[in-house]
């Protein structure tokens, strides 16, 4: 970096350089971290700035047909630069056909991006495991609005990362697979956080392959929604997992004439086999009845489902929508009250409660479930927000 100096003679400019230290360097660039275009130029002018501009500028990267062949371009030419990406978004349209610009290019650009810890596959297109097998430093897995074309695909994507600690699927079709391929996962611990949110696939042939590996010590499991038709192999899931599960999400799509399924669920799921379970989470009936088209806005399974703890549970969440107002007002929160006072819940040292939707229900249901949990509310363990459901 040249310090200017008026009348310095030209031959004497090297020794007007001044060597800044390296974290000097680095707070300059950190202040700049969101500016991309002043990144470039700073990586460009000065050899001090070149790394921590780099990190900044590819640690996060998001490809789709156009940019991913760009992109390669540049890793052939400065393959250095694949080692600052961390975040790697990849989107594939739903226009694009098999094989698609993933299978053919992103093999190629794997091997030069060996520090990845977050892949997230999107774009409503669909995806196959063998084109990003090879990220073995993945450590978090995300697909948002995409299909995987099969089960045997989907778990041969999820075997493949041995270091993967969370999975995330939110509006996700994953073909069927009438068997899955007899290939061990390299995959050897159960990924800490799993969660299926909106997402349509064949539980029964997975739930077995976990078991089946011995990876179904999950420790975070949210299941948003479910229906009947899961209950048996998301309940075998759930005996299996027993101890290790310390924080559950459910939500629930069902019909008023299914007047068994509450006690289904209870039965079934068998939350009491979670011994160290901490937090429990409950997404609004109304919303995902609304969105399924099923007609039970009742808190009844909800209800069954907390007489079945048995853990000491700290921490309960409930994301109660506007449309929730008629089931809020009516018996299932005095039920509700009734069964929260039990000394068997005295552990809970927080009860959230995200409301959000048209303002005016919004207040109802705050002032009654204020009215209805009185003894709780004295014990300033109630917490009240409009954040809505992130699952949604």
């Amino acid at each position: 970096m040249l310090i200017g100096v008026p009348g310095l003679p030209a031959d004497a400019t090297i020794a007007a350089t001044a060597k800044l230290p390296l974290d000097l360097t680095d707070r300059v660039i950190d202040f700049m971290h969101d500016d991309t275009a002043t990144l470039r130029t700073c990586s460009l002018i000065c050899r001090a700035f070149l790394r921590r501009s780099r990190y900044y500028r590819f640690r996060f990267v998001s490809l789709n047909q156009r940019t991913g062949e760009s992109f390669e371009r540049l890793l052939n030419t400065s393959p250095d630069v694949g080692v600052y990406v961390r975040d790697l978004h990849v989107s594939v349209s739903t226009f694009e056909r098999y094989p698609t610009w993933v299978d053919d290019r992103l093999p190629r650009m794997v091997p030069k991006m060996p520090h990845v810890t977050l892949l997230h596959l999107k774009g409503n297109g669909e995806y196959r495991a063998a084109a990003f097998s090879n990220l073995t430093s993945v450590r978090e897995l995300c697909l948002t609005h995409c299909q995987m074309y099969s089960m045997n695909e989907f778990v041969s994507a999820v075997g493949s990362f041995p270091h993967v600690d969370v999975i995330r699927l939110r509006d996700v079709q994953i073909g069927m697979s009438q068997t899955l391929a007899p290939v061990p996962p390299k995959l050897k611990k159960a990924p800490k956080v799993f969660e299926f949110s909106s997402s349509r696939l064949h539980g029964p042939p997975l739930v077995d392959w976990l078991i089946s590996n011995n990876l179904h010590g999950i420790e975070s499991l949210t299941l948003v929604p479910l229906q009947r038709a899961a209950l048996d192999s998301i309940g075998k899931l759930v005996q299996h997992a027993g101890p290790a599960i310390k924080h559950l999400k459910i939500g629930m799509v069902t019909l008023k004439s299914d007047t068994a399924f509450a006690e289904d669920l209870r039965s079934l799921i068998g939350i009491s086999s979670l011994t160290n379970l901490e937090s429990l989470e409950f997404s609004s009936p109304a919303l995902y009845a609304e969105q399924y088209g099923a007609d039970d806005l009742s808190f009844e399974w909800i209800l069954a489902v907390v007489d079945d703890v048995s853990s000491s549970l700290e921490h309960l969440v409930f994301y109660l929508w506007s449309g929730d107002e008629e089931a809020v007002t009516g018996e299932d929160w005095v039920r509700m009250s009734d069964l929260l006072k039990e000394s068997r819940f005295s552990s809970l040292k927080k009860i959230t409660f995200h409301v959000w939707g048209r303002p005016a229900s919004c207040e109802i249901i705050i002032e009654t479930i204020k009215t209805t949990l009185t003894e709780l509310n004295s014990r300033n363990i109630l917490h009240f927000d409009d954040d809505p459901d992130p699952e949604y």
